[in-house]
């Protein structure tokens, strides 16, 4: 009854829907009655209910569109159709395909309906072309952009068709076919290359100077993103894009107008962006074009985005991103690091025109701007400008030093003023403080000699609550000062640039971390110990384990190993783990470089994601794991239960024979340390009066480590055959893939070179056919022209036989005068036949002599191509033999130790170590008890002994007691 009901509840209309596409998938109608099926779906497609039985036509929808691609009508309804049905509906709030039109995506996304609907990208008529590109753009919109990309590069034609949209000259069509590009370029590296290498490059250029350049539309914006597409992470791309002289054509589009300072347009804005996110993409990453891309567009372009980056213009955007590709123009770049040193901005104010030098805007952009992003940029610029250049670090913190001269209190120069002035932190921008120690950080980044200098020389800061009459002091001091007045102040911010440049300035530099020492460490023992901001506490606990690890002073060492051991090894290591899971942390580690103007967009809270970049992260995890490494190794209870000869005196306690190490917050709580050079009896006693228990615990102490020591060596020896093993397999490996490597640029390269020699082969081909065919019109020609002789010859014959008769009826007086006139005319026409018939055969000569000529032309042609088809054949055997090789490689390098299994085995290896360290602790434990169990020996025979001594005051009375 349900069915029935439902049956009869139909409308007609969906009955009618229905016969349509049985009778068109029937395929018994002719031409004519299918193209008025089709419009009558076509009229039905644009209600909704309709979609799904209109579907069920997709196949004979797609084969008619393809054999019937002459007719134009029917085309167009085709694709309106498709189009149609693919759409979901208008509804905001639904952002996800309804079954109905996903269905119907995944039918057109199919290779033959694609080669359809490609095969349309070039048809003769402009509205099947668009109609065919929106339909594309349709389903890469639904999410069917990686199944097109796979679809598109199995199919025969390739990209071809995309190429093809775009160098059509209609406005409309490449505007579509720019932005079906952009969105199939994307993340594809093969499409990308497939595109560059087919002219994409040069038609895009065409487009943006056609288009005015960057005084252009929104086409020439996306004519940049899909720039940006084909040369983002695509080094063949970006060679390409070089030694096909495209370098010469960025400088344009960064030329600035009279009225550029003040005002821009939205669109010129974004022209200029995606103009220097194309010269950062070609200077920056892992291309090993990078440095030679550097020098050319450092000559070019250097001066023009410093100007950008560093100028007043009216835009943050135009100046974020200049600032980032000044920085990838600087990395690493010595050249280009001395160029910017020398240039100078012209900045326009009240008082005139004045010049700043480069280095001093930027360090004054990184402290003052109002824009955060734009001081992030200029923090990575300044940090790029100090990577691998400790001269220039020498020379920026020269000027923070006291200048030389006849005055005694000569002031540091401008920029040296403008980094310590910026050091001390102000209510209205506390963000002002953290960059200059951000910028500071920088400077001593893996150079001793500024952190010398900083060390040494004493400098006049303007602390809060200072008065400014108060005497320069150490800076390391200054900041350790600052540091508690954030930290009182709760400036996390503050907090975290302080505890970093500390940590900067103590990492392997001994001098600080002694100074350091002497300062106060119970703030930052309290810092790790009080609950704390994660960042706050392990960036504390970095620097004590620093100290640790890098003072040369043995009772320092022994003092702050006391203090750790009060921690908990583990809780004090859990602290610095802590920092290594923080999102921000893990965001920096991540990404080298990151784009400044994405990060304005994205939404945050707080400014926890400046506190790392990604070469602190590099530092932070070696420092913590050096400092792991040296907690883990044991210390050696001789160092903190006996005396060394090195080792300074130890204090004595009360009783003369105790080292006590007393302990912040614990006052009842000592480490306490037996004095062995104290002897607690005569030596003439000592074998009679010891412990009985004491020989025994000695023993076992020395047997646990004994032991220990032997496991420990035994797990060093296994786990560095395992490093060997592991060693071997990855070069092994690494050797593999740069054989693999070299394969696939040799097939590339006879890729290319069987390209041009079938390019060359088509060539001589296409002479040869050429040659034979003048040769068949110069052969036709020299027939023609023979016969015209022989006309001519029998003409000139009558006219000779003509003249003979009538001079020979004259000399009889047979003909009158007008018989002589007539012989006159027939002898100049037989003078004109025999000059024509000289220049024939002149004519006839040069005919014959160029038919020989291409004889010998289309005999070397036929020679040059049996050559190309030669070098062609062995070309393919070659890439034959290098695909075979390539497949081997790849077979041994499947066959080989796989990375996974590398990474078990480095695993089962920490297992081990893992369990070691366990008896290591639970041998460290009994140690530890046999120790105690010493020293309450040790004491209690101690006060037997001072007891001893309080009742017998002679030596008869010790001998008596003895």
């Amino acid at each position: 009854v349900r069915v029935m009901s439902w049956f009869w509840g139909r409308t007609r209309n969906d009955i009618s829907i229905d016969h349509l596409v049985d009778r068109l998938t029937a395929g018994t109608d002719s031409l004519p009655e299918k193209k008025s099926s089709i419009n009558s779906l076509h009229s039905s497609s644009k209600q909704r209910e309709n979609h799904e039985t209109i579907g069920k036509a997709i196949p004979v929808l797609i084969q008619l569109l393809e054999s019937e691609d002459k007719d134009v009508e029917l085309c167009r309804s085709i694709l309106e159709t498709l189009t149609q049905i693919s759409k979901r509906p208008k509804d905001p709030s639904n952002e996800t395909l309804d079954y109905v039109e996903l269905v119907n995506t995944e039918a057109l996304v199919e290779p033959e309906s694609m080669s359809a609907i490609l095969g349309c990208f070039t048809h003769e008529d402009y509205f099947v072309r668009y109609l065919a590109a929106q339909l594309f753009q349709l389903l890469l919109h639904n999410g069917k952009r990686e199944t097109l990309q796979d679809n598109v590069l199995s199919s025969q034609i390739g990209v071809s068709p995309f190429i093809e949209l775009l160098n059509d000259h209609d406005l409309e069509l490449y505007s579509e076919g720019l932005k079906i590009l952009t969105e199939m370029s994307h993340s594809n590296e093969l499409i990308q290359k497939s595109l560059g290498y087919q002219g994409a490059f040069e038609r895009l250029f065409d487009i943006i100077i056609s288009e005015g350049s960057n005084e252009g539309g929104p086409i020439v914006t996306d004519c940049l993103k899909l720039m940006n597409n084909l040369l983002n992470s695509n080094i063949s791309n970006q060679s390409y894009f070089k030694e096909a002289g495209f370098f010469q054509k960025l400088p344009h589009l960064l030329d600035l107008q009279n009225t550029d300072n003040w005002f821009l347009t939205e669109t010129k804005v974004a022209i200029i962006v995606l103009s220097l996110q194309v010269v950062c993409l070609l200077v920056s990453g892992n291309n090993p074009n990078t440095d030679t891309n550097q020098t050319v567009l450092g000559t070019s372009l250097l001066q023009r985005v410093a100007v950008l980056a560093l100028s007043r213009i009216n835009s943050t955007l135009i100046r974020t991103q200049a600032l980032q590709t000044l920085a990838e123009l600087l990395r690493n770049h010595a050249g280009n690091r001395n160029a910017y040193s020398a240039i100078h901005i012209s900045l326009s104010s009240s008082a005139g025109i004045s010049q700043a030098p480069a280095l001093l805007r930027l360090v004054m952009i990184a402290l003052n701007s109002s824009d955060l992003s734009e001081r992030q940029a200029a923090s990575y610029a300044f940090q790029n400008f100090c990577i691998d250049n400790s001269e220039g670090q020498i020379a920026i913190v020269s000027t923070m030093l006291p200048q030389p001269s006849d005055s005694l209190n000569e002031e540091p120069s401008v920029l040296g003023k403008h980094l310590l002035s910026g050091i001390v932190p102000q209510k209205e921008d506390e963000l002002r403080a953290y960059f200059a120690s951000h910028l500071l950080v920088h400077l001593l980044q893996s150079n001793p000699t500024t952190k010398e200098q900083l060390l040494q020389k004493h400098l006049n800061l303007l602390l809060p609550g200072a008065s400014s009459s108060s005497s320069a002091q150490n800076l390391l001091w200054s900041l350790v000062d600052l540091l508690r007045s954030s930290l009182q102040d709760n400036s996390l911010d503050v907090s975290v640039g302080f505890l970093r440049l500390l940590c900067i300035w103590l990492d392997d530099f001994s001098p600080a971390v002694e100074s350091f020492i002497s300062i106060n460490l119970h703030l930052f023992v309290d810092l790790v110990e009080q609950p704390n901001n994660v960042h706050v506490q392990g960036l504390a606990a970095l620097l004590i384990g620093l100290c640790y690890q890098y003072t040369e002073n043995e009772a320092s060492r022994s003092s702050l190993y006391g203090i750790l051991q009060r921690f908990g090894i583990e809780k004090y290591l859990s602290k610095l783990d802590n920092i290594r899971k923080t999102s921000a942390f893990i965001t920096a580690e991540q990404f080298r470089t990151v784009s400044f103007n994405e990060l304005r967009e994205r939404p945050t809270e707080g400014h926890e994601h400046l506190y790392y970049d990604y070469e602190f992260t590099l530092f932070f995890k070696d420092a913590s794991d050096k400092t792991i490494r040296t907690l883990r190794a044991p210390y050696g209870r001789s160092k903190l239960f006996s005396r060394s000869s090195h080792s300074p005196s130890p204090t004595p306690n009360s009783h003369g024979n105790f080292v006590e190490i007393p302990l912040k917050n614990t006052p009842t709580t000592h480490l306490t340390v037996p004095t062995p050079s104290t002897p607690i009896m005569t030596s003439s006693s000592t074998s009679s009066t010891k412990h009985p228990n004491l020989s025994g615990l000695q023993a076992q102490v020395e047997a646990a480590e004994a032991a220990h020591r032997e496991e420990q060596k035994k797990s060093r020896e296994e786990m560095a055959r395992s490093k060997e093993e592991n060693r071997k397999v990855r070069e092994e490996l690494a050797l593999a893939k740069k054989q693999i490597l070299h394969a696939e640029s040799q097939v590339e390269v006879l890729k290319s070179q069987l390209f041009d020699a079938s390019s060359s082969s088509s060539s001589a081909e296409e002479q040869i056919r050429t040659a034979i065919q003048e040769k068949k019109q110069t052969e036709a020609i020299v027939m023609e022209k023979d016969q015209i002789i022989q006309q001519l010859r029998l003409k000139l014959a009558q006219s000779q036989n003509q003249v003979l008769g009538s001079s020979q009826g004259h000399a009889q007086g047979n003909l009158a005068g007008n018989g002589s006139k007539e012989a006159a005319r027939l002898r100049v026409e037989c003078d004109q036949l025999q000059t024509l018939n000289a220049q024939l055969a002149t004519t006839n000569t040069q005919l014959l002599h160029t038919v020989s000529q291409l004889k010998t032309s289309y005999n070397q042609l036929n020679s040059s191509a049996a050559q190309a088809r030669s070098s062609l054949a062995s070309l393919q055997r070659d890439y034959d033999t290098l695909s075979r090789e390539k497949e081997e490689l790849l077979r041994q390098l499947a066959s080989s130790v796989s990375d996974a299994e590398l990474r078990a085995e480095v695993a089962e290896l920490r297992k081990k170590m893992v369990e070691q360290e366990r008896k290591y602790s639970s041998l460290e434990k009994e140690q530890e008890e046999l120790l105690v169990c010493l020293a309450n020996e040790e004491i209690q025979n101690n006060s037997l002994r001072q007891q001893l001594a309080s009742r017998h005051s002679g030596p008869s009375g010790a001998d008596k007691f003895v």
